[in-house]
């Protein structure tokens, strides 16, 4: 067996300068079949958490007639304690402000809003704040504002590491506060998504919904729950609203159809990507095979005429075929891994706003090792009815 091998080798370096360009082309399939790989299972993750899981896909709006007169920590723990229930907290509707200097925001109007620094949108520049910071905010990458009769957008990066004051009213509009932060980080963003829309922390949001008179009344209290998986929201909801004094329902329906559109046209893209790639390489290995390995006649007729069978032949052909891939696949993960994180990667981090990140993991490059192993071997065994054929004969004949 050892003898064969060494005989494909040296017919391998023999015919150099095919093996590599072979070699170079399956490298190269190699390497995009990877990505493709790493690509889908990344984009089923992310539709999985990002979409079918999304925070807006979980989260349930309570409403507590609280005819009891319960404090709202007393209702939280009870919620709390409801199976499946991952996070709950007081309801706190968003509160329009102003900014309250000279800064060119001053002519926008802003959201304030909270979000769980668990469930925050992707920070591309600065950082999140965290459960117990105060008078911080996470502001959108692009902010419209007015200009006169037209608008502007406005980068958010610009203004990371300075103190905004906004201005707030309450319900009636007879009282205004000031709320100042300092603004750590940007997060990606759409316009007629989330424009505008200023994160602030829990505490604060708390003070400025009591202060805007969002919590004047006992008799009727709001909650905000969030269910650990999307599968079980149905469930939860039913039970709740079971309960006298609660009724239950879906916070939000809404969600973004383009993004939902855009990974599944890339989960699909990348789908078909995985198959052509190994039809492709089907073929390549093919023509390598039938190119290098057999391609000379009277060397295989010299092989049987020596006293090599059919089936010393095929050991022989099959080695050429698996020196031939395992070197293309070997320089083919190195260019995957290289095309991942200066290429790919960066990419979809800066000139999208899609939460993806694509890593390889060893999955990914063990299904393409085996996938040339067989397809080298079918080949290989293709390749052995075109060698039954050949008989010691032909050198006799005459050039």
């Amino acid at each position: 067996m050892f003898k064969l091998i060494r005989i494909a080798v040296k017919d391998v370096y023999r015919k150099a300068f095919k093996t590599i360009i072979f070699s170079l082309i399956i490298s190269m399939s190699i390497g995009a079949l990877v990505l493709a790989l790493a690509m889908n299972t990344s984009i089923n993750n992310t539709i999985d958490i990002n979409i079918t899981n999304s925070l807006s896909s979980r989260e349930i709006y309570i409403a507590v007639n609280n005819s009891l007169g319960k404090t709202n920590e007393a209702y939280l723990n009870f919620l709390k304690d409801i199976p499946y229930m991952e996070n709950v907290y007081k309801y706190m509707p968003n509160v329009m402000a102003k900014i309250d200097d000279e800064s060119p925001l001053n002519s926008g109007g802003y959201m304030l809003s909270f979000i769980s620094p668990k469930y925050f949108p992707k920070i591309i520049s600065g950082q999140n704040f965290g459960e117990s910071d105060k008078n911080t905010a996470i502001i959108p990458q692009k902010i419209y504002i007015q200009n006169g009769g037209s608008g502007k957008i406005l980068n958010g990066s610009t203004l990371i590491g300075k103190t905004i004051s906004l201005v707030y009213s309450n319900n009636d509009g007879s009282s205004k506060y000031s709320y100042a932060c300092k603004v750590v980080g940007i997060y990606g963003n759409q316009l007629g998504t989330s424009a505008n829309t200023i994160y602030i922390p829990l505490n604060d949001m708390y003070k400025i919904c009591t202060n805007s008179g969002q919590y004047d009344s006992n008799k009727n209290l709001s909650f905000i729950g969030i269910v650990d998986k999307q599968k079980f929201v149905d469930a939860t909801i039913k039970q709740l609203s079971s309960i006298n004094n609660m009724t239950a329902k879906l916070y939000t329906t809404s969600s973004d159809t383009n993004e939902v559109g855009t990974y599944k046209l890339i989960s699909k893209v990348s789908s078909y990507m995985v198959y052509s790639i190994l039809v492709f390489i089907l073929l390549l290995l093919y023509f390598c095979v039938t190119n290098i390995a057999i391609d000379n006649e009277k060397q295989i007729a010299l092989y049987k005429a020596i006293g090599y069978n059919n089936r010393h032949i095929f050991y022989i052909v099959f080695s050429e075929a698996i020196i031939i891939s395992l070197i293309g696949y070997f320089v083919g993960i190195l260019i995957s891994v290289f095309a991942l994180k200066f290429i790919l990667n960066p990419i979809i981090y800066i000139h999208t706003d899609l939460s993806l990140s694509i890593s390889i993991s060893l999955v990914h490059c063990i299904i393409p090792l085996i996938s040339i192993i067989t397809i080298a071997f079918l080949v290989s065994l293709f390749s052995y009815i075109k060698v039954k054929n050949i008989y010691p004969g032909i050198l006799l004949k005459q050039d």
